[in-house]
């Protein structure tokens, strides 16, 4: 199939069996009814056809029976338009090219790129193409600094028809002596311009192209080298911990696989704020102990100091930070209810307060169970009862329990694994024999009262049995 600007030539080979059967074939063009060739026939040519158009085509042949074979289909385009907009950028040995896209789009095999040194051309007959490619951008490397080209772009379509008149545009490769470009400098997301006051942690973002590619990034601060950023999205996280407070000035540093340079100028204010408001995380608020020693534990600016406050008055020595920000250490508290906070201090000052975390102390014993009572039942098990005591209010009891008679729990052993919230227990002793118990209470705060009473029961879990058996006449 050959491909024109208005016709389209299609060709096509005799059957090689069973030729003295053909009696013709049958061409169906674009949609239309069938027209009939002889058999000796082997091209069609159509003509006044519309441009950048597809037109489809099948060929059958047929016997003197009339019986019709598959045939072949195929579709033949007309040419298209050469793109239009052709641009040539020069760079350091190569050109990149660009151009608007043709239509319809679907019709388009790929476009091809004809490079000359000799001088401009019209036509692209005889001539072969330096590239081909499907997109409507391409670099033409390997050229000569210093040396004009000229360049041209045809669209091929998907009968590999093109359009041989063209237009040549010219470009100059030359040596790369310039540069990245740097652009989009930013601080904290926003547009870095006149003299901005850096008061925490900020983040300093730029864009950089060169056509050699980027090779690095240099943050200069006073003069002094601080940070080398190699990839892009450049950026460089600024940590005014490690800068004093004033006025500086910044230079920024593009550099391309040349080494070529170039450099952005800006100005900055660093003044430092008061850090944040630590959080304690150790203890929880709200909480109830027996314990006087408490360690507290938190997160804090990194690199601050923290002070402890209890009832509002600084507790103990600034305490330092891991590298996490963390800190530790342990108050001593007062009995009833605490106060606990804690501020960060850098070389600003100290910053807001935390939240208060209230722990209450509660050392005071509560008082022993009453009405202590031990009854032994069926199976060895001994049944416990008591009532709660008087006083301050218990939320659990424990059970001691011992072979021989006993005045500190410190002599028995504690039958209940868990805190006992009844008022009533029962206990399988591990053997049988009379067995010893004194309970406690144990109120929120974990206080645990002095021994209730003694008290006993014989545990016997043997069965009663008949002896001897008698029967009367």
């Amino acid at each position: 199939m050959q491909s024109f600007a208005d016709r389209l030539l299609f060709a096509w080979q005799l059957p090689t069996a069973n030729q003295s059967d053909l009696a013709g074939f049958r061409v169906y063009f674009n949609g239309g009814a069938a027209e009939l060739l002889p058999p000796g026939a082997t091209s069609l040519e159509r003509t006044g056809l519309a441009g950048a158009t597809a037109y489809p085509f099948k060929i059958t042949s047929y016997d003197a029976q009339n019986n019709e074979s598959m045939g072949v289909s195929a579709t033949g385009y007309t040419w298209l338009n050469n793109p239009l907009g052709l641009t040539a950028q020069p760079y350091d040995g190569y050109v990149q090219l660009s151009w608007a896209p043709v239509t319809p789009a679907t019709h388009l095999k790929h476009y091809a790129v004809y490079v000359s040194a000799t001088g401009p051309f019209t036509s692209v007959q005889g001539l072969t193409p330096a590239l081909v490619t499907t997109n409507i951008q391409a670099k033409v490397a390997g050229l000569t600094n210093h040396q004009v080209y000229y360049f041209a772009v045809t669209a091929v379509n998907r009968s590999d028809g093109q359009r041989p008149d063209v237009a040549t545009v010219s470009a100059t490769p030359t040596p790369d002596v310039e540069g990245p470009s740097i652009s989009d400098v930013r601080l904290d997301g926003q547009p870095l311009s006149g003299s901005p006051t850096i008061s925490q942690a900020a983040v300093l973002t730029l864009a950089a192209t060169d056509p050699s590619g980027v090779s690095r990034i240099e943050f200069k601060l006073d003069g002094a080298l601080l940070f080398i950023d190699y990839s892009a999205p450049y950026r460089w996280d600024i940590d005014i911990r490690k800068i004093a407070d004033g006025p500086h000035s910044l230079e920024i540093s593009a550099y391309d696989t040349l080494n070529n340079t170039s450099s952005a100028a800006y100005s900055l204010i660093v003044a430092m704020a008061p850090p944040p408001a630590p959080s304690i995380t150790a203890p929880a608020d709200g909480l109830l102990t027996n314990q006087t020693s408490m360690a507290v534990q938190g997160q804090a600016e990194k690199e601050s100091t923290v002070q402890l406050y209890l009832e509002g008055a600084a507790a103990g020595a600034p305490l330092t930070l891991d590298a996490q920000g963390r800190f530790a250490s342990t108050l001593t508290l007062n009995q009833g209810a605490n106060r606990i906070r804690a501020a960060a201090q850098n070389r600003a000052g100290a910053g807001p307060l935390s939240p208060e975390i209230t722990v209450t102390v509660d050392t005071t014993q509560p008082s022993a169970p009453a009405n202590a009572a031990a009854q032994a039942i069926e199976a060895g098990v001994v049944r416990l009862t008591w009532s709660q005591p008087s006083g301050k209010l218990v939320s659990a009891y424990n059970i001691y329990r011992s072979d021989v008679p006993f005045a500190a729990i410190g002599g028995a052993v504690k039958v209940n694994a868990s805190p006992v919230s009844a008022t009533g227990y029962r206990d399988l002793p591990p053997e049988d024999g009379t067995w010893y118990y004194r309970l406690t209470s144990v109120d929120d705060a974990q206080n645990e009262s002095d021994p209730s009473a003694q008290v006993s029961a014989t545990s016997d879990r043997v069965l009663p049995r008949v002896s001897a058996l008698q029967f009367a006449p």
